[in-house]
Order: structure tokens, then C-alpha cells, then sequence
């Protein structure tokens, strides 16, 4: 699983593959985008923000000018096999 940010400039902001990771600085406004692969198709995946889930394999992230905001990501086969990432993000302003 590979997770990635657009700025609305259009720029890529990559996260590492390590987990855990340190805080990624972003924009306020931002798009995660979630890539997966492998397993058995169809693969289903959803996205929680502080706590609001979202079916997609994006979704837009609002980071707060001040403090970090929690994002968990998990990606699911038709095997019922299970993959998860936990980020959080920090505004470049602070």
C-alpha cells in the first residue's frame, strides 16, 4: 500500500514507506490518494479522518493550521486479508 498527498497546486507529497512515521507536513488543503495491490481482487478500501470513514481510495484532508489530525487507512481482499497504515498530518503552517 502506497499513500500519497496532492496539493491543489498539483504537487506530490510522498509518504514514507516506514511505519510509524513522523509527522508529514502538508498544505491545509490536501487529496490522500491510497494505491494497493496485490491480494485477491477486487480489493476494498477505506479511509478514516478524526474519526469519519470514507469508502474510497481518496479522499480531501482539511489539516488544522494548528495541532495534527489522525489519518488510518485499510485496505481489504476478497480473502478477507487486511492492510493498514496510520499517519497524521501537520499543517506547513504552524
Amino acid at each position: 500500500m502506497r499513500l500519497r498527498f496532492q496539493t491543489p497546486q498539483g504537487e506530490w507529497i510522498g509518504v514514507p514507506d516506514t511505519d510509524p512515521t513522523t509527522p508529514i507536513e502538508v498544505p491545509q488543503n490536501t487529496r490522500l490518494y491510497v494505491d494497493a495491490g496485490g491480494g485477491l481482487a477486487p480489493l476494498r478500501t477505506s479511509i478514516t479522518v478524526d474519526g469519519t470513514s470514507t469508502a474510497s481510495d481518496r479522499v480531501d484532508i482539511d489539516t488544522p493550521a494548528t495541532g495534527t489530525l489522525a489519518i488510518s487507512v485499510f485496505v481489504v481482499d476478497a480473502g478477507s486479508h487486511t492492510t493498514s497504515r496510520s499517519i497524521t498530518t501537520l499543517s506547513l503552517i504552524h
